[in-house]
């Protein structure tokens, strides 16, 4: 079924020299078919749509533009689309009509998903599963970044705020097959304890800490969080609140280390506790 962009986002191509002039037309409109992966706007971005700019007339105009869209669809996974573009009559003197038909073609997958440098007792399958890698997947690049944040946040759900998960890697597994690696730095898993704190509660200390999910606790991101939780307690009245923090780290083997620096590398567990001096509360 053929689709129609709005005037209000048509952008400006050229036509053909005609008798030894350059011609400068306004596309009227945009017809676009056979695209489903990518959306009418992603198909107008694709190819560099810019409201209200004329373009000069030439013959590898129309060209160009395909090769834009192709180098759009083989980043979502569909490297054996093809596209064919034509310029129509439109019924304004200086218009045309882009016509775009597209062909997909069957795009690359990924045949096997695989999480690798997660620490003991958690599941790849699971955890990949949460950030929507599934066998048979598209090898969408943006889609696979996209699910690399989320598998971060996963890993922040279970108590390892500081996990990183690497750039993907690829290894071909047949035609139009690979199989995506997510390396995963997963760091120490953290346990989080409050003390001292009679009038809020560990949920709100809890949320104000994270700050949105960006809390990390490098000794930096370690004192922005100290300041969201003093800058709690003084909207809720206690002014003088002081609120300071203790590392204590472990190895499998054993081992404690305390202080504010970070845990040595390799080290398996760690526990912050931060500590509430609430003071007076003034109403």
């Amino acid at each position: 079924m053929e689709r129609f962009l709005p005037v209000a986002i048509a952008f400006l191509v050229a036509l053909p020299a005609l008798a030894g002039e350059e011609p400068v037309l306004r596309v009227q409109k945009l017809i676009i078919t056979g695209n489903r992966a990518l959306d009418d706007e992603e198909v107008a971005r694709a190819i560099g749509h810019v409201p209200d700019r004329t373009i000069v007339a030439d013959k590898d105009v129309l060209e160009g533009l395909k090769k834009k869209l192709l180098a759009a669809y083989a980043e979502r996974g569909y490297k054996e689309a093809k596209a064919s573009l034509r310029l129509e009559t439109a019924s304004l003197p200086g218009a045309a009509v882009l016509a775009i038909d597209v062909q997909e073609g069957e795009p690359e997958r990924y045949s096997r998903i695989v999480v690798k440098g997660l620490p003991r007792g958690l599941s790849g399958a699971l955890l990949a599963s949460q950030a929507d890698l599934k066998p048979g997947v598209v090898r969408d690049r943006a889609a696979v970044e996209e699910s690399g944040r989320t598998l971060a946040r996963k890993l922040a759900e279970q108590g390892y705020l500081d996990a990183r998960v690497e750039r993907f890697e690829e290894a071909p597994a047949g035609p139009r097959r690979y199989v995506l690696t997510m390396p995963v730095r997963a760091g120490a898993r953290t346990t989080i304890i409050f003390r001292g704190n009679r009038h809020l509660r560990r949920g709100e200390l809890l949320e104000s800490l994270m700050g949105g999910g960006d809390f990390r606790t490098a000794p930096d991101s370690l004192d922005q969080g100290l300041a969201r939780l003093r800058n709690l307690y003084r909207r809720a009245g206690f002014l003088h609140a002081e609120v300071t923090a203790q590392r204590l780290c472990r190895a499998d083997d054993g081992r404690t280390l305390a202080g504010r620096s970070a845990c040595p590398s390799g080290w398996g567990e760690q526990r912050l506790t931060f500590t509430v001096k609430e003071g007076p509360q003034v109403e």
